[in-house]
């Protein structure tokens, strides 16, 4: 017979598979496709994410000296794949949506053999590790939910059969079937008990450290190795910016925790939200003042700029203006005014085929006029 627990757990899996359908069709695969043909940004941002951060949680845990459940916990939330969060903090920062969009859906696929295989290898090494017991099936299938889930709204969303007004209408009620499903989560674990923010310094510092050093250290490492600088501020919100759903998922799905337990691990989740939160925001005005972003450009001279970094090459060690990456000293090519022409329009509007790049429509502007000026001008 099937316990009150087991039935809560059931339902709470099915609204999260359907939520993920509808974070899927918010990806567009096209920006996956472009990166792809040069993969630099994607790998240093997708290998950061799944491998390095669990390793650098690890190192933290050690370091402060956080164990059992606890630590567990952090190598839960470190494991765990980058909502659509991060793709939100570059679109407002204007850094390198395109780039961010292909590292939330290569980690979301990649996170159904990485979660597991991170929690279990690091957990091994975890002081009082050997008391919590965190059956493998409560880590397995919502990374098989996290790929499945995301990869029908993925092709729901390519099959090009929905129109921009429905794409918008699915992202609005992703985003309030995400709210309730927090709210929900945070009501059945809190209710009738506080959360528990009575932790040592050691915790505070350590949510703290997750959020901060991999923003500032996914930043450098991509300038380091060349990446323009509105890319290398992506990769540092997409590693920072963890999908907070899929923990509170495991925790409240969970029975190897009891109550008292569920409240500390949830109540670190929030810790853990507050502190990116915050830190993303100082984040985004440090990167907008140093001119790490796309901030005040329009959104044809984005385009112009992300078509540029298809084709120029890298420039390792590079700090300051080097070349012609991130920068627009170059004029506007041909292939942008037959794009123009071809009605190809910014990667940060939703086509009516359901793609990025929508048509001069969309973006308000003229065509003809712009292909003329493009075509004088070179």
């Amino acid at each position: 017979m099937v316990s009150s627990s087991e039935r809560q757990s059931i339902a709470q899996m099915i609204v999260i598979f359907f939520w993920l359908i509808g974070f899927g069709t918010t990806i567009p695969l096209q920006p996956l496709i472009d990166k792809l043909k040069r993969p630099r940004g994607v790998l240093i941002g997708v290998f950061s994410q799944s491998v390095f951060l669990p390793l650098w949680t690890f190192f933290l845990v050690k370091s402060l000296g956080i164990s059992d459940f606890n630590a567990i916990t952090y190598l839960i939330i470190s494991s765990s794949p980058g909502g659509n969060t991060s793709n939100v903090w570059c679109m407002v920062t204007k850094a390198s949506l395109d780039l961010s969009a292909a590292m939330t859906c290569i980690s979301s696929f990649a996170s159904a053999a990485t979660m597991p295989l991170n929690v279990h290898l690091y957990s091994s090494f975890i002081d009082g590790a050997d008391e919590v017991k965190v059956p493998i099936l409560d880590i397995v299938i919502p990374a098989i939910v996290i790929f499945v889930g995301t990869g029908i709204g993925i092709w729901l969303r390519h099959r090009g059969n929905m129109s921009h007004s429905r794409l918008i209408l699915i992202e609005q009620i992703t985003k309030v079937v995400g709210v309730l499903f927090l709210a929900a989560s945070l009501f059945s674990v809190f209710f009738g008990k506080a959360p528990n923010f009575d932790m040592p310094v050691e915790e505070y510092m350590m949510a703290f450290l997750m959020n901060g050093t991999t923003l500032i250290g996914g930043a450098l490492v991509g300038r380091a190795l060349g990446l323009p600088k509105p890319q290398c501020t992506s990769i540092g919100f997409e590693i920072s910016t963890q999908n907070l759903l899929i923990p509170l998922l495991i925790f409240t799905g969970s029975d190897a925790f009891d109550s008292s337990e569920e409240v500390d691990m949830v109540s670190i989740v929030l810790l853990f939200g507050f502190w990116s939160f915050l830190l993303n925001v100082i984040y985004s005005g440090v990167m907008i003042t140093a001119g790490w972003t796309r901030w005040g450009m329009s959104e044809e001279l984005i385009e112009e700029e992300v078509k540029k970094e298809m084709h120029e090459p890298y420039d390792p060690l590079c700090w300051g203006k080097c070349g012609n990456a991130g920068t627009s000293s170059r004029p506007p090519s041909n292939d942008l005014a037959a794009t123009k022409t071809n009605g190809g329009g910014s990667i940060y509007e939703i086509g009516s085929d359901g793609h990025t790049g929508g048509s001069s429509e969309m973006t308000g502007v003229s065509t003809n006029d712009d292909t003329q000026t493009t075509q004088n001008d070179v």
